[in-house]
């Protein structure tokens, strides 16, 4: 079973699909395509159980794990890349459009939002009493 889980941990599997301008595929790979991409390549049946991954549906680099046993989980390099696109280009273009995307979501400075307390009551409103001094003033009657 070692020897499985390096020959499985060195596997890269390409996945040449259809997909919109965005990246966004017409469809997914599924943890069956992956599956059937493994046993073709090892001769081991993997069943899709065994996969640990969301199906896929962007083009770009994806990792997915494999679990053989308790403690033998190797991972698996998947490349879903355009038809007619090599998968290399396409995994340069997917790594330059996750440094694109950290850019542009980085975290934003936070608002001092403060909210107004009853000495701060605009005029003509009565200010709200705390509970305490609103029981002690029932009390005091």
């Amino acid at each position: 079973m070692k020897g499985l889980s390096e020959q499985i941990s060195g596997l890269t599997l390409a996945f040449p699909v259809k997909a919109g301008e965005t990246g966004k595929l017409y469809g997914s790979i599924t943890t069956q395509d992956v599956a059937s991409a493994i046993q073709e390549q090892t001769r081991y049946e993997v069943k899709r159980q065994q996969l640990d991954m969301q199906p896929i549906r962007n083009i770009g680099e994806y990792k997915a794990r494999v679990r053989l046993t308790v403690d033998l989980i190797p991972e698996v390099r998947i490349l879903v890349h355009r038809e007619g696109e090599s998968a290399e280009a396409a995994a340069q273009a997917a790594a330059e459009a996750a440094a694109w995307l950290s850019l542009k979501q980085r975290p934003r400075p936070r608002r001092n939002r403060t909210r107004k307390g009853p000495q701060e009551a605009a005029e003509g409103e009565p200010a709200a009493e705390a509970p305490a001094e609103a029981e002690a003033s029932t009390k005091e009657e």
